[in-house]
């Protein structure tokens, strides 16, 4: 939970899934595909999976950047799904560095 201007408003949710856009969804499932796939070849996984990884941080940082903007909104709604959407993006940076 977290309080702003005397207002709480709870971001835990049981799954994610409700509150995530259904794009975000499918481009994290692509994601996923994308590192197995890498991680299953020899070669230049190394490189592939750094740009993976650059991309993500750049999704990360307009996340962040949205997720300011929300709150300076005071549009909890949807800080709500901006946090969990930033959630997915960082499970997969941490997906992405345990590969390397």
């Amino acid at each position: 939970e977290f309080e702003a201007e005397g207002t709480t408003a709870s971001i835990k949710n049981q799954e994610n899934i409700d509150i995530v856009d259904m794009d975000v969804l499918l481009m994290v499932m692509e994601i996923r595909e994308q590192i197995d796939r890498i991680s299953s070849t020899n070669g230049n996984s190394q490189q592939a999976l750094n740009k993976l990884l650059e991309e993500n941080q750049k999704r990360i940082v307009k996340t962040v950047e949205l997720l300011g903007e929300a709150f300076g909104r005071s549009d909890w709604v949807d800080a709500k799904k901006l946090v969990a959407t930033l959630q997915y993006w960082n499970r997969i940076k941490e997906t992405i560095v345990e590969k390397l």
